[in-house]
């Protein structure tokens, strides 16, 4: 059933990212068919209803990510956020050289979002080639707030996740290698 909820899931995307599925009998042998769907996956920091989740998109391939996953430079991903409450969002990230970006919104604020499961963003993020540990922190906040100084304070501390009031957070590891 996870399997099929996250293929489901992957269709969808599949269509935003314009690449096919990669099926459950994955010839590469590896196991992220057979991993729970990305709304499943994470590691909550602050308590409360939110996960992020994420489909990596490599060729023509889109597969469901996890804790840990490798990814490349020039992979697409595509970020899904579930939540049963609406409220304001955002996706911010600090790479392997300590650099903290906004991967969403594109604003100067948190976005408003609605309750769902597996909703995916707008829009996909590329990687770039900067190689190394990746984390991502998704923002689950109760009023919209101010993107820049988070992300300023997420870059001076890398390893002190932007927690403010009235926010949870969610957060996915990755792991940035050359492509071979």
């Amino acid at each position: 059933p996870a399997v099929t909820a996250a293929l489901g899931a992957a269709a969808v995307l599949a269509v935003a990212l314009n690449v096919g599925v990669q099926p459950p009998d994955d010839p590469r042998g590896d196991d992220r068919a057979a991993r729970p769907p990305p709304a499943e996956q994470g590691a909550r920091i602050k308590g409360g209803s939110g996960r992020i989740g994420f489909y990596v998109a490599r060729g023509d391939a889109l597969a469901p990510g996890g804790p840990g996953e490798v990814v490349h430079p020039n992979d697409r991903l595509q970020f899904t956020y579930s939540t049963v409450d609406a409220g304001f969002f955002a996706l911010l990230s600090v790479d392997g050289a300590r650099k903290a970006s906004v991967y969403f919104p594109a604003g100067d604020v948190a976005a408003p979002i609605e309750p769902g499961e597996q909703v995916p963003l707008p829009s996909s993020v590329v990687l770039d080639e900067t190689l190394g540990a990746e984390t991502v922190y998704g923002l689950f906040c109760e009023s919209p707030v101010a993107l820049e100084p988070l992300r300023a304070a997420l870059e001076a501390a890398p390893e002190r996740p932007p927690a403010p009031e009235g926010c949870r957070v969610d957060r996915v590891s990755l792991d940035k290698r050359a492509a071979r």
